[in-house]
């Protein structure tokens, strides 16, 4: 609808990180155009080796770029069962090593870690929609 009524270069559009998926471009089409949003660190394409195979044995299997929920996830299976081989077993025993043993993460989501609260904390960028690519915003 904003396409259609020439808002898209007039106002900006800024969404949250559940707009960082290929779906966003594709349903959008012309009416992502200029679109702004928070973006993690995963690029299955330019990103780290980890993110690269990562997204090439994805689309092997699937047929289609990995999202980054595909990403997060497969991060959150990997250090659930790095916590259950600790030891972990309880809800509580599973915060307690993920915010006082992990350390910094290395995943295929990027590097990120969990605050003493169990919160993950890691680096948040914008990306806007060019020519129907997702651009890093300075």
């Amino acid at each position: 609808q904003a396409h259609r009524m020439d808002l898209t270069t007039k106002v900006k559009f800024i969404g949250i990180v559940g707009a960082d998926n290929p779906e966003t471009i594709t349903i959008g089409g012309a009416g992502a155009e200029n679109f702004i949003h928070a973006s993690w660190p995963f690029d299955p394409e330019n990103g780290s080796a980890q993110m690269k195979e990562f997204g090439s044995a994805y689309r092997k299997k699937y047929g289609a770029p990995p999202s980054v929920y595909a990403a997060s996830s497969y991060d959150s299976i990997v250090i659930l069962g790095q916590a259950i081989k600790a030891g972990a077993k309880t809800g509580p025993e599973i915060q307690a090593f993920l915010s006082k043993k992990l350390g910094e993460v290395d995943g295929v989501t990027g590097k990120w870690r969990f605050n003493d609260k169990g919160q993950i904390v890691l680096k948040t960028s914008f990306v806007q929609i060019k020519n129907g690519k997702r651009i890093p915003i300075n």
